[in-house]
């Protein structure tokens, strides 16, 4: 059984935590914390001391059977952090063994500065971030632009190697590029099965009920990731010469101005039908083309509101809107509230209670 190292480096009471010593050093007041979880009906939960004025946030921990231990980070800022990268944390977890881990987040981007290996990482919604070492530090930033969360399942070597075979493991590892000791790396991962391990966290369920209800959808994850990435399958980058078309057209209607082209139009770009072309974009991305950039163009504008005083009438022009009210007009029906209102605000997140 693994335990946690208290503060002092005594062994506390053992629990079926997966890694042995967590340390957090919050940068944004430049003071150093060490975290100690305490169990409590199977759930843990840390506070991220966010500055007041930008935010809260927490972290939460749920250690489960067959050694795993799934953690949730929520992030919930205020006006003025919107369009910001904000610094939540510096982590450092030493595990008992070789470990591996995904991470999916939700609602904005997160950044990570990883020192095991040492990379520059950013994930966010449709991708994914997979680990494997025995010793973890990093920091962490998340873009405010938006509220998000992330969600991160870890697992030993050996009982990820018992979930789906010895042969099914070292696949899997090898597809995503961290059969190495230490990897990091980011890879695609559509929506539908990101939020199969958000489900595993879910706030819904107390008790035995939660434990039980996180243990079959962790497992249930994990068994989608060999579907995916393992032997099984044919390789990851030839499953996704199709969809590779499919990321061109996202990547350049992300940062395109203005009206968007037809449908056929892109379908045509990409040789493709226009009804192919949109269910292989809401396969890799969640939605059809148009609701998914329309809602893009939507969040960065409401970025735009809060971080300058560009004219209302200018920015629905670059977002293709005919008419101010047309942007107006959806702006509410995203977010529940104006532009105007959101500009005018006396700098709270006009989602915040």
């Amino acid at each position: 059984m693994q335990h946690l190292v208290s503060p002092t480096g005594t062994p506390e009471a053992k629990t079926p935590f997966h890694f042995t010593r967590v340390d957090y050093r919050w940068l944004l007041n430049g003071e150093f914390e060490e975290a100690s979880f305490s169990p409590d009906n199977g759930h843990t939960r840390q506070p991220y001391p966010i500055a007041p004025e930008l935010g809260e946030g927490w972290l939460e921990l749920l250690p489960l059977g067959l050694g795993m231990t799934l953690y949730r980070g929520v992030h919930r800022f205020k006006k003025r952090a919107f369009g910001h990268l904000v610094t939540v944390l510096e982590a450092e977890v030493r595990y008992d063994s070789p470990s591996f881990a995904a991470v999916v987040a939700f609602g904005s981007k997160i950044c990570h500065a990883e020192q095991c290996p040492r990379a520059e990482l950013i994930f966010g919604p449709g991708t994914a971030l997979f680990r494997h070492t025995d010793w973890l530090k990093v920091v962490a930033k998340v873009d405010a632009s938006a509220n998000s969360e992330i969600v991160g399942l870890t697992l030993s070597d050996e009982q990820l190697g018992l979930l789906l075979g010895e042969a099914e493991s070292a696949s899997l590892k090898r597809t995503l590029r961290v059969d190495a000791l230490p990897s990091v790396a980011v890879h695609r991962l559509p929506p539908r099965h990101a939020e199969q391990l958000r489900a595993a966290i879910s706030p819904q369920t107390t008790g035995t009920l939660r434990i039980l209800q996180a243990q079959a959808k962790a497992v249930g994850f994990l068994a989608t990731l060999g579907t995916d990435f393992g032997s099984g399958a044919s390789s990851w980058e030839h499953r996704t010469a199709a969809p590779a078309r499919v990321r061109e057209i996202h990547d350049r209607l992300s940062t395109l101005e203005g009206k968007l082209p037809s449908l056929d139009s892109l379908a045509r770009d990409a040789g493709l039908s226009a009804r192919q072309l949109n269910a292989l974009f809401a396969a890799e991305y969640g939605a059809p083309i148009h609701s998914f950039i329309t809602a893009q163009r939507l969040h960065q504008a409401r970025a735009a509101v809060c971080d300058s005083d560009i004219p209302l009438k200018v920015l629905a022009a670059r977002l293709g809107y005919s008419h101010v009210n047309h942007f107006i007009t959806a702006f509410r029906r995203m977010f529940g509230y104006t532009p105007g209102s959101l500009r005018r605000g006396p700098g709270r997140n006009p989602e915040s209670p």
